[in-house]
């Protein structure tokens, strides 16, 4: 009985010790999937700041081309504004100079009939 009593003693010795070694194998697979799980999760982090930081530099790209159109768009406001009153300069001044010579020829009129008067 002893004999059987040993031999039952050992096979669940045996049982034991495959249960300790596939406890242990379970538990280096559960640590494995667990640093699996953390490297997924930061990737995702990564990931989520990799877009977010692109859509950041998307909406100030967007920005930045609307603020270049308003400016070439106003610079060429001034340009056709700046043409305008050099348009109006000039007409401003041959005006005055057709003025001045009105004015002039009025003069040298008056003058001449003053004088024509004297005589």
């Amino acid at each position: 009985m002893s004999e059987l009593k040993a031999k039952d003693e050992l096979l669940r010795a045996q049982r034991l010790e495959e249960l300790a070694k596939t406890e242990a194998e379970v538990q280096a697979a559960q640590d494995e999937a667990r640093k699996a799980q953390e490297a997924l999760e930061a990737a995702e982090k990564a990931r989520k700041r990799t877009l977010e930081a692109k859509a950041a530099l998307e909406e100030e790209i967007q920005q930045q081309e609307s603020k270049a159109a308003l400016a070439k768009e106003r610079a060429a406001q001034a340009a056709a504004d700046m043409e305008e009153a050099q348009k109006k300069a000039a007409n401003w001044k041959k005006a005055a100079e057709e003025a001045k010579k009105k004015a002039a020829k009025e003069m040298a009129d008056a003058e001449a009939a003053q004088k024509k008067r004297e005589e």
